[in-house]
C-alpha cells in the first residue's frame, strides 16, 4: 500500500486514507461504504469491506502535518482517534506504521492514547552515517537505473550540513526520480532543485 502524508488533502488527513483504501476496491457501491465508514471513525469495519485477505500496511509519512497543515482541531482529533482505534482490533489485517521528525514529539502528548501508543511502540532512527545515507540513495535504483556522474558525491555534500536530513533527502530524491530521463537521475535536475 502506499504511504500517505496527512498534509496531501486540502480537506483533512482522513480523506487521504479513504482515497487510498478506496482504490483498493473494485466496485464503486464498495467505495462508497469504504469511504462512510471511514468517515464515521470506523476504520476496522472499513478494512472488512476491502476485498482480499492479504495483510495490508499504512504508512503515514511526515505524520507531523497532522499538527502543521491540518488547521480544524476536529479534523486532527479524527483522524488521530481512526489510527489510533484499529490498533483495538489486533486480529485486523491493517497495521499502520507513522514517520515523524522527534521535535514534533511533544504535540503527540496533547493526545493520550496517542501518546501512549508512541512510548510503547516508537523506533528512532539515529543520524545516518555517509556510508549509510549513499545505501539509501543508491539501492532502490540498483541494476535499474543509474546516478548521473557526480551527483552522488555531491549530494552527500549537500546533506552532510543539513541537521534534519531525512526530508530534505526525501524532496530531493522524489524530484529527481519525478524528473528522471533515459533511466538516469542527473546531476543537472539536481541542480536546477537548487
Amino acid at each position: 500500500m502506499p504511504a500517505i502524508k496527512p498534509g496531501d488533502s486540502v480537506t483533512a488527513p482522513i480523506t487521504e486514507i479513504s482515497r487510498i483504501l478506496s482504490q483498493l476496491c473494485p466496485r464503486s457501491d464498495t467505495k462508497k461504504a469504504i469511504y462512510a465508514l471511514i468517515d464515521a471513525g470506523n476504520l476496522a469495519a472499513a478494512i472488512d469491506r476491502l476485498p482480499g485477505q492479504e495483510n495490508l500496511l499504512l504508512i503515514v509519512d511526515q505524520f507531523e502535518e497532522v499538527f502543521t497543515v491540518c488547521p480544524e482541531e476536529q479534523a486532527k482529533q479524527k483522524f488521530i482517534d481512526l489510527l489510533v482505534g484499529i490498533t483495538q482490533y489486533p486480529q485486523s489485517r491493517l497495521r499502520v506504521v507513522t514517520t515523524m521528525r522527534a521535535d514534533f514529539f511533544d504535540k503527540c502528548l496533547a493526545y493520550r492514547a496517542l501518546g501512549t501508543l508512541i512510548q510503547e511502540h516508537q523506533v528512532l532512527l539515529l543520524p545516518m552515517e555517509p556510508d549509510e545515507l549513499q545505501e539509501v540513495i543508491e539501492e532502490p535504483i540498483k541494476g535499474k537505473y543509474t546516478l548521473g556522474e557526480g551527483l552522488l558525491p555531491m549530494i552527500l555534500r549537500d546533506i552532510r550540513q543539513e541537521p534534519n536530513v531525512l526530508p530534505l533527502l526525501e524532496f530531493a530524491l522524489t524530484q529527481l526520480w519525478e524528473q528522471r530521463t533515459d533511466r538516469c537521475l542527473t546531476l543537472s535536475t539536481y541542480d536546477a532543485l537548487g
